[in-house]
């Protein structure tokens, strides 16, 4: 495959990507809304709780980059920039 084409098909990843996120975040916020709107109680947890949550994690990140070396690095540090 010629560079060209490599660059179209990667440019058309990047837009497919932004757009399912961008419509993944619509759907999860109607949710939420939703659930709101019928009587649930959506609770959102403290930054104290979400960083309690990420030290308790922690050893199973390990363990997946243990398994996984380099590229699983490299996907659990992009996922964490999310």
């Amino acid at each position: 495959m010629s560079d060209k084409h490599k660059g179209i098909l990667k440019a058309a990843a990047v837009n497919a990507e932004n757009h399912v996120r961008d419509k993944l975040q619509d759907i999860e916020n109607n949710a939420i809304e939703a659930a709101k709107k019928n009587g649930m109680t959506v609770y959102q947890p403290t930054a104290a709780e979400i960083s309690e949550w990420k030290a308790k994690s922690q050893p199973v990140y390990d363990a997946y980059v243990k398994k996984s070396g380099a590229l699983g690095a490299k996907v659990l540090s992009a996922a964490q920039q999310l």
